[in-house]
């Protein structure tokens, strides 16, 4: 027994409470609490914990990055601490077999739900994510978050210049987006991730509208146009095609399409419309990615005068939802466009009369929930209710609210079952009046 251990025993009676040897290493002892140092931030550690919450929570059928605890506390965290989050994902994603399921699902919900947070990205950081993106080998469609992506780079640009390898892998991007995949044409995806690209390469650059069998009609239409007035139509097809390429319209871009309109005549536009509207018949036997412009050109008719296009929306959402045998109908999605912008014309009563004969003739199930869900927002538009714009929207043949006109002093809920029964004329409504107490105008005293 060492001569310490002797002295520890000596007077206080137990070798526990007997201090180290000089050669054992000190254990180190905190600070006071104004000089205590944070621990080591280690973001690979954070992975690792949200990783392991995540499969905790798939084992009990669950799923989604809001199962994890630590997800969520990360957002309350300093910006720098989750950029190096966010890098560290990468790092994870890129060493991580293809097909493993935290490959495929949890490492991109990841760095999308952190690209979405306005991080203080820097221009060599967003450089090496698009380097990490480009370099898959399945190409850009699928694995890490490209959209997310060009969304943080387009924030960057907002305030920053883009330039140096930045600015090169834009460019490396989006001429791999514009020559397709696997030698097939650019689809939607790849167009749009090409387009936008290009404008944070050059904020004037138009593009060009999707390729196609329409594409093809409008382009030998403006044969021998003049080059300014080209442009200013190219502009809008460009435009349309962009917003027709997308699941709805925002606000922001109806806005866009409206200032592009403004620089047309509008009597020329409003006429090219109409004849769109009714010339264009979907095949759904071969697709035409070019359509896109007809969608973006519907949705884009509630800038122009209700009136005059609603007749022409109602008949091009029939014919769309119109039954192809064997195929089924011949575009849904423009229907549905057609569908929107009925709905969006509060002011125009021939809107609901359309949404309402469409609802009729259309068989599909599914059409015609679309159809009420519609008039229900027609409906919230205008402050009344569904019924109400059914009435509203049955012909009165000239009659007033009491039957002025050809009719006088009848019930009102009278005159709308004689609308509804078909009974409108003045010819059928007057004899079933004299049965009740309508009065004609013409037989009423002075």
């Amino acid at each position: 027994m060492s001569l310490l251990r002797r002295l520890a025993e000596l007077f206080r009676g137990s070798a526990a409470d007997a201090p180290l040897p000089s050669s054992s290493p000190r254990p180190r002892v905190a600070a006071a609490s104004g000089n205590a140092q944070p621990p080591r931030f280690n973001p690979a550690l954070i992975v690792e914990q949200v990783c392991k919450e995540i499969e905790r929570a798939r084992a009990d059928h669950t799923d989604g990055l809001s199962q994890s605890a630590c997800w969520r506390s990360l957002k309350e965290r300093p910006a720098d601490i989750q950029v190096a989050v966010m890098f560290a994902v990468l790092a994870r994603y890129r060493a991580t077999r293809a097909n493993d399921w935290r490959t495929r699902q949890l490492y991109p919900s990841m760095l999308t739900g952190l690209l979405r947070r306005n991080l203080p990205l820097t221009g060599p950081q967003l450089a090496d994510l698009l380097a990490a993106w480009e370099a898959q080998p399945y190409g850009l469609q699928d694995g890490l978050p490209g959209p997310s992506i060009l969304g943080a780079v387009e924030r960057y640009a907002e305030k920053s210049e883009v330039t140096g390898p930045l600015r090169t892998r834009l460019g490396r991007i989006q001429k791999r987006a514009g020559s397709g995949s696997h030698g097939q044409a650019p689809t939607k995806a790849l167009r749009s991730i090409a387009y936008r690209a290009g404008r944070l390469l050059d904020s004037s650059a138009t593009g060009a509208p999707p390729a196609g069998p329409f594409a093809k009609q409008i382009e030998a239409q403006l044969t021998g146009v003049s080059p300014e007035r080209r442009a200013r139509w190219g502009k809008l097809l460009v435009l349309a095609a962009e917003g027709g390429a997308k699941a709805k319209p925002s606000r922001k871009w109806l806005h866009a399409m409206d200032e592009a309109m403004a620089a047309l005549d509008r009597s020329e536009l409003r006429h090219e419309v109409l004849r769109l509207l009714d010339a264009t018949t979907p095949d759904p036997t071969g697709p035409d990615q070019s359509l896109d412009i007809v969608r973006g050109l519907v949705w884009a008719s509630v800038n122009l005068d209700h009136g005059e296009v609603v007749g022409a929306l109602g008949r091009f959402a029939e014919r769309c939802f119109r039954k192809v045998r064997g195929v089924g109908a011949r575009s849904v999605s423009l229907g549905n466009a057609a569908l929107w912008a009925l709905s969006e014309m509060a002011d125009e009563p021939r809107a609901a009369a359309e949404l309402f004969r469409l609802r009729e003739r259309i068989k599909y199930v599914s059409t015609r929930k679309g159809i009420d869900a519609r008039l229900g927002d027609l409906a919230q538009l205008t402050g009344q209710t569904v019924q109400d714009l059914e009435d509203l929207s049955l012909p009165d043949f000239g009659l007033g609210e009491n039957g002025g006109g050809a009719l006088a002093g009848c019930d009102p809920a009278h005159l709308s079952r004689c609308r509804r029964s078909g009974l409108v004329a003045s010819r059928a409504i007057i004899p079933l009046a004299s049965r009740s107490s309508c009065t004609p105008f013409s037989h009423q005293p002075a």
